[in-house]
């Protein structure tokens, strides 16, 4: 498998943002990001037996797996199998390439975290996906300005009905957006957001991990 790199950090995002985790990021991607910070031309073929190893062997309880995109890895499912039961998991998916539930259910306890790219007008967005979701897993949106934010309200008005209860919608403002000092205007949209939305969370966060200067 493609391993870009492996290493000791925080979580800087929801659900566990601020937790300590052994990040696994994977190279490769179906979608070119305009903001992607992964480097996709870096990276080390490990045989499966290796990364389980080093997942197994590490003494945080907590995994995240992130991209380069997890489930266009071939061999992701194998992975799984060979992790710990006492493991954590977190997928970072991008909401285009499929989730398949299959790879999943062999592990258990796997929280999907889905980052719906709002550029484009959701061209990369995979509706399939909203349905393989269940309560606790998480659909997030980076946004960078007043249009961006709207598309993911709308988006949240429209699929909250026909996705599990309990899923976590999560808002994320850009960096630029912080140190510009426009996040905060969107606080009250999001509280009115929240009121609408009856059967799943709404959350405003930051990347604390960015925020830090940390992987």
């Amino acid at each position: 498998m493609r391993i870009n790199e492996i290493t000791e950090t925080i979580h800087g995002e929801s659900p566990h943002t601020g937790l300590p985790c052994l990040l696994v990021r994977f190279s490769g991607c179906d979608i070119k990001c305009p903001y992607c910070d992964t480097d996709h031309s870096k990276f080390y073929d490990w045989p499966i037996q290796k990364i389980t190893n080093t997942i197994n062997d590490s003494k945080l309880k907590s995994i995240l797996i992130t991209g380069g995109e997890p489930f266009i890895q071939d061999d992701l499912e194998a992975m799984l199998e060979g992790v710990s039961k006492d493991k954590r998991i977190i997928i970072e998916t991008n909401g285009n390439a499929l989730i398949e539930n299959e790879r999943l259910y062999v592990f258990g306890n796997c929280t999907i975290v889905m980052d719906v790219k709002l550029f484009d007008n959701l061209k990369y967005f995979n509706p399939i996906n909203l349905l393989r979701l269940s309560a606790g897993d998480v659909i997030k949106f980076v946004f960078w300005d007043d249009e961006s934010f709207k598309a993911a309200i709308d988006f949240v008005i429209s699929y909250n009905e026909k996705v599990s209860w309990g899923i976590k919608w999560v808002f994320s403002p850009t960096q630029e957006l912080i140190k510009m000092g426009k996040a905060p205007k969107y606080v009250s949209a999001i509280i009115d957001l929240q009121k609408e939305v009856k059967h799943q969370e709404v959350i405003f966060q930051t990347q604390l991990h960015k925020i830090l200067g940390v992987k």
